[in-house]
Parts: structure tokens; C-alpha cells; sequence
């Protein structure tokens, strides 16, 4: 692989031979591929430009406006050249591949498995097509099938970091924590920067709370990638595990930002809001979750919470209720029950309520988040604060 002052030397020559050489519609594609390359997006297109008025609806040329179109963040019009040019009868696997990428990334998982699915193993189709579907597949959760599609591809390349990274999470959602594990040291031996091999770590590391080593994992894995919303979101719950709940409230804000239809991190923000008194901040985050999914019992506790925590109590009732009856296991839901016993002075029923919850088995990492954030409640009095309410 060439080096950043690689990429430039060859610029440099390449814009020198095109200067020379302006009808050149080769050089010109070279030229933007390397401009493309060191991050000038505007000049790239420029000369692809240039090398279109040459040669008028050159597919090779506009297959390359697609993929800068990617490079620079405009999905939208990256799905529109690559339709043309499936619509006029292009049929290079590459043509669909970027056409799924940039499906992807506008979250439009089942037309991008489409696509990639028609691609299949053709002797065309670029390396990262059965990864890419496997992630497609993971987001449909077809985890099984995701799955299958990796394991024949790393029977043809073993060594691949990427399919190893995607094996580890596809693991790690389907709950066998020992093969993510497996595949994730793989993953990251092989490619220390593989996303979802740190991202798995991290996750493994914060199931068994040990916040040094999945801060190692994290922190590493947003400053690779810093546009990944799960590498934020672990490095956010990292933060809340170690109650350095200004940098977890951070990491989750950015979390949200780039996963913003996840209720999971929505309702991960709320609780890091609670914890640091931001009530009316950890009631919109609630609010953002319960724009996703209505049904979500944990919202709704959590929203109890809050309205406990404000005096709203016939609110608070109605919402608690609410939260039980769509999950009575509900770390939230059951939470608002106890905040509210409490304040009616029941604190014996209140203190019973809160060790079902710190003794419920941990099944996943929400659980465990739910139990600690029971205890960090209990560390910061909240529950003892609403014994003898002030008079309303």
C-alpha cells in the first residue's frame, strides 16, 4: 500500500503528463483517482469532468464519478449514476457493489442485500462483496445467513481481517461471547485498526466491567474511525461504567449522532443524563426513543423515572404502568415502581424492589448496564433524596 507522500509524488507526475497531454482522457482518470485518493474531492471531480467532455457517457468514467461520490458523502447521487449505468446495460460487478455501498450508508439494508445478492461470487466482483453482504444481512437480522455467506468466504480467504471483524460481531449479537472472542483477536491481529474487532473487545471487556481494557479497545476504534456510532457508543458506556459520566454523556451524544435511529443508545444517553441530574435533557433523549418505537417497555420507565424524580407522580404511575405491561422485566419500569414506593414512604418495599434488580441474571450488556446504573443511583442517593419529598 503507497504512503500519503507516495500518492502525491505520483500526483504531481501524473498532473505534469496531463498538462502536457490535455486530451488524454487516461490521464485525466488517473488524475482524479489520485486527487480522489489524498482527500481533493472538488479537483477530482474537475478532471473528471474534463475527461467526460472528451468522451461523452464513458462508463468506466461515470462507474469513477460514482465511487468519488461515495468517497465525498453524497449517497444520493452515487445510487443515481449507478442506476444510469445498470439502466444502459452496464453489468460490471463493481457498478453494483457501489451502488450497495451507497445503500448502505443511507440505511437501506434490504436493497443493497438485493444487489449484492445478484453479484454473488462472479469472477468480477470485488473482494469486499460477501463481507459487505454479510453486514447488509446483519442490519436485516438474518444473523444466521450472514453468518453462512462469511463462512464460505473465509474459506476461499482465510486471512481476511474484514470478514473475520464482521464474524466477531455477528458473534457477539448472537450472544456466543467465546467465538467473538476468537474472531475478533484474529480480526485485529491481523488488522490492528479492524473496527469490528475492537468494537467487539471493547463490548466483551464491558460485559465483564473492566473499564481499562474496553477504554483501550474504544478509544482506539473512534479515532480510526470516528464516524462509527458503536465505537462511540461503547466508548460512552466505558465512561458511565467508570462514572466519568461528562466524557460518557459525550461519547453517547456522538453515538447518536451518527446511529441516530439506535433506540438502544438513545435510551443509554437518557440514563447518562439522569445520572448527571440533566433531566430535562434525558426526557428528550426518551423522547427520540420513543419516536423509534413505541413499544419499547424501557422507554417508558424511563420516562417514569424522570416524572418521579420531577413530582410528577400520576404521571409517573401511568408510565411505570405502562413499562411493565409491555416488558415486566423492565430495569426502568421496575425502577420507577421503586422510586415511587418511596416516596410514599415505603422504603422497605422500595429497598426489596431494588434488589430484584441488582440480583436479575445478566444475560446481555444491557442487563449489566441496568444493574450498574441501579448501583450508580443508589451511589449518588437518589433514591434516599425522595424519601421526604418537599411539600408541592
Amino acid at each position: 500500500m503507497q504512503d500519503a507522500e507516495q500518492i502525491r509524488a505520483r500526483l504531481d507526475r501524473y498532473e505534469s503528463f496531463a498538462a502536457r497531454d490535455p486530451g488524454n482522457v487516461t490521464l485525466l482518470a488517473e488524475v482524479a483517482e489520485l486527487r480522489m485518493q489524498v482527500g481533493d474531492f472538488a479537483s477530482a471531480e474537475m478532471a473528471l469532468d474534463k475527461a467526460l467532455v472528451l468522451s461523452p457517457g464513458n462508463p468506466s468514467l461515470r462507474s469513477q464519478q460514482a465511487v468519488l461520490a461515495i468517497a465525498s458523502g453524497q449517497f444520493e447521487k452515487a445510487i443515481t449514476l449507478s442506476q444510469e449505468l445498470i439502466a444502459q446495460g452496464v453489468t460490471a460487478a463493481a457498478v453494483r457493489y457501489n451502488l450497495a455501498y451507497a445503500f448502505m450508508y443511507l440505511g437501506r439494508y434490504a436493497e443493497a442485500k438485493e444487489h449484492l445478492q445478484t453479484i454473488g461470487y462472479l469472477p468480477d466482483a470485488p473482494d469486499g462483496a460477501p463481507v459487505l453482504l454479510a453486514r447488509a444481512l446483519h442490519h436485516l437480522g438474518d444473523v444466521e445467513e450472514a453468518m453462512a455467506c462469511l463462512r464460505l468466504h473465509l474459506e476461499r480467504r482465510p486471512r481476511d481481517a474484514d470478514a473475520q471483524g464482521a464474524m466477531a460481531l455477528l458473534s457477539l449479537d448472537a450472544e456466543d461471547l467465546e467465538s467473538a472472542k476468537e474472531w475478533a483477536e484474529k480480526a485485529v491481529n491481523g488488522n490492528g485498526d479492524n473496527l469490528e474487532g475492537l468494537v467487539t473487545l471493547g463490548s466483551l471487556a464491558l460485559e465483564r466491567q473492566d473499564a481499562v481494557e474496553a477504554r483501550t479497545h474504544f478509544e482506539r476504534a473512534v479515532a480510526r474511525h470516528p464516524k462509527s456510532g458503536r465505537a462511540w457508543a461503547g466508548a460512552g458506556l466505558t465512561e458511565m461504567l467508570d462514572l466519568q459520566l461528562d466524557n460518557a454523556k459525550s461519547g453517547l451524544e456522538h453515538a447518536v449522532e451518527y446511529m441516530p435511529n439506535h433506540i438502544g443508545t438513545w435510551y443509554a444517553l437518557a440514563w447518562a443524563r439522569i445520572v448527571s441530574d440533566d433531566l430535562t435533557g434525558a426526557e428528550a433523549a426518551f423522547a427520540k426513543a420513543l419516536e423509534i418505537d413505541r413499544n419499547f417497555g424501557e422507554t417508558h420507565g424511563g420516562l417514569a423515572v424522570i416524572a418521579v424524580l420531577q413530582g410528577r407522580t400520576a404521571e409517573a404511575e401511568r408510565s411505570t404502568r405502562v413499562a411493565l405491561r409491555l416488558d415486566p422485566m423492565s430495569f426502568a419500569g421496575r425502577f420507577a415502581q421503586s422510586l415511587l414506593l418511596a416516596r410514599q414512604g415505603n422504603t422497605g418495599a422500595a429497598q426489596e424492589t431494588i434488589q430484584k434488580i441488582l440480583s436479575s441474571p445478566i444475560a446481555n450488556g444491557q442487563e449489566a448496564l441496568g444493574v450498574r446504573l441501579a448501583q450508580l443511583l443508589r451511589e449518588r442517593k437518589k433514591l434516599t433524596s425522595f424519601r421526604n419529598p418537599p411539600a408541592k
